[in-house]
């Protein structure tokens, strides 16, 4: 019986060292605020920032948009700015032309690749006239 409660005993250590190790190796702040995970805890707000790319985007077929959604911060005095991939969030997308702005969804919703990245396939409408467009990402 004293082996077992030795045992156990043990076994509560060690589960306790790691939870500890897990809770302090963490920034819960930025976790629970931003929804990102870091080390070490950022020295002010982090700014949003948002990255679009597209490939076989043309009118009339789909083509595929990739949203980055990353939060910009540094750790303290003369340090180097950072990047982190936040986690939770949506996008919504418009295509912004010289006389109006439309509303674009993607087909079938976003999908979250790793990275933090948003992923969809769009379809530009097929009568869109020559011009100057802009995709422009909201999140």
């Amino acid at each position: 019986m004293t082996w077992r409660r030795a045992l156990l005993g043990l076994a509560g250590l060690i589960v306790a060292v790691v939870a500890w190790n897990v809770a302090v190796s963490q920034c819960w702040s930025a976790r629970f605020r931003y929804g990102v995970r870091l080390d070490e805890c950022p020295a002010g707000r982090m700014r949003p920032e948002i990255w679009v790319g597209v490939s076989g985007l043309r009118r009339g077929s789909p083509g595929l948009v990739r949203v980055g959604l990353r939060a910009v911060y540094t750790t303290g005095w003369n340090r180097g700015v950072e990047r982190t991939a936040i986690e939770r969030g949506a996008a919504t997308l418009s295509l912004r032309t010289e006389t109006s702005t439309i509303p674009i969804a993607p087909d079938g919703g976003w999908s979250r690749e790793p990275g933090g990245y948003l992923v969809g396939r769009i379809v530009l409408p097929k009568d869109l006239p020559d011009g100057r467009h802009r995709l422009v990402a909201r999140a």
